[in-house]
């Protein structure tokens, strides 16, 4: 079965890559490319029904655990992709999954990714179980299983460090910060001249907690490795030490 009442359980939706998309080498940034991601997926859940803005009657919103992208290509300024996204059957209990491919304007896939979201209550913040009808909505999901086995961990020797005030721009409809932000820090944690001669090659996140409006971020990173370029990251509440997130990222050079 391919439709869930004419609606496709793979979802396709294509992109052109603005100028304000790119970063300092002319290639889509990680913070850009995540807002695709998380707009085909929200688009796609809309589409559903499921999107959080259509839970918010039943005191319900989707908040996203863990995700992990891997590219082989990276789009460039003007250019065209296009995202493939659909919930899998990997998905029990409380823990759904939502895969996705990326493609170029030939149709080649350039990367590929795994996301795994929690169904939460909004009045306590805790995960509700998942309703057994989502699972009319599934479909295998990528035959490599990308969240399997990563081992997140914070720095133990911090190579760079920043301090973020958390904005209004920042804050989305669930009342925190959105998800892609902690990608943003994390990667402004990085010298610019990295920054310049790099393409992300593979990111992998960790969120723990909700940062708010008015928290003020310390965003830590440590170099691994330079060949490839490999980072570990922490994004924390400078008051409290409270972790808000865990990355991971690898850079080509």
């Amino acid at each position: 079965m391919k439709c869930v009442d004419g609606i496709p359980r793979i979802w396709t939706e294509t992109f052109r890559i603005r100028s304000f998309d790119v970063g300092l080498n002319t290639f889509v940034s990680p913070h850009a490319l995540c807002r695709l991601i998380q707009e085909a997926a929200g688009n796609h859940a809309y589409q559903l029904r499921v999107a959080t803005d259509l839970l918010a009657d039943q005191k319900l919103m989707w908040v996203l655990s863990q995700i992990r992208i891997v590219l082989t290509d990276w789009p460039q300024w003007r250019e065209d992709i296009s995202i493939q996204t659909w919930p899998t059957t990997r998905s029990s209990g409380v823990r759904a999954f939502r895969d996705f491919r990326v493609l170029n304007a030939r149709q080649d896939q350039i990367g590929m990714g795994s996301s795994r979201w929690l169904l939460l209550s909004i009045d306590n913040r805790r995960p509700t179980k998942l309703p057994e009808s989502i699972k009319q909505f599934q479909t295998a999901g990528l035959e490599e299983e990308l969240l399997a086995d990563i081992i997140f961990e914070p720095p133990q020797r911090v190579t760079f460090q920043k301090d973020f005030d958390v904005r209004p721009s920042e804050i989305d409809l669930n009342r925190h910060v959105n998800n892609v932000c902690y990608v943003q820090w994390a990667v402004d944690t990085l010298p610019i001249e990295h920054l310049q001669k790099s393409k992300l090659k593979e990111l992998c996140v960790s969120y723990t907690s909700e940062a708010k409006y008015g928290d003020i971020v310390a965003a830590t990173a440590e170099q691994l490795t330079s060949s490839p370029f490999s980072f570990r990251h922490e994004i924390t509440n400078k008051s409290t030490g409270q972790t808000f997130a865990l990355l991971k990222t690898i850079w080509h050079s």
